[in-house]
């Protein structure tokens, strides 16, 4: 979900004064092993990312491993029906394509802002020298 979707949940929840708990999330759940490649390619990074093995991950992730892939989809029905919440990208392919289109996307900033720059900086890693 983009920042753009997230804020406009925030500012709503807040200006409401709403109570409770809302899931802000888009209209197409998806696992890590689903959107993780695409946020890649969408990226333009090659080759997409490096699969470990869980064990592996989970030494370096700890618990995070686990509620990354074996987390369950939340739905955003109350949010849009108690807030009136409307997203700008019902789906997480339009928020990576959209983000990481045009001359805009490099002056993106929070997680995916911090993914662009480190996307750029791998592109220039693997560039090859001439």
């Amino acid at each position: 979900m983009s920042q753009a979707d997230a804020a406009s949940a925030t500012v709503l929840a807040i200006e409401q004064q709403a109570k409770g708990v809302f899931n802000t999330v888009d209209d197409d759940p998806a696992q890590v092993r689903e959107w993780l490649p695409y946020l890649a390619e969408s990226a333009g990074l090659r080759g997409g990312p490096i699969r470990l093995p869980k064990w592996v991950a989970q030494l370096l992730a700890g618990e995070m491993v686990k509620i990354v892939t074996e987390g369950q989809a939340f739905s955003n029905a109350k949010a849009k029906r108690e807030l009136g919440w409307e997203l700008r990208y019902p789906s997480w392919r339009q928020g990576f394509t959209d983000e990481f289109a045009g001359p805009e996307a490099s002056k993106h900033v929070g997680p995916v802002g911090d993914a662009w720059a480190i996307a750029r900086e791998v592109k220039q890693v693997r560039r090859p020298k001439d």
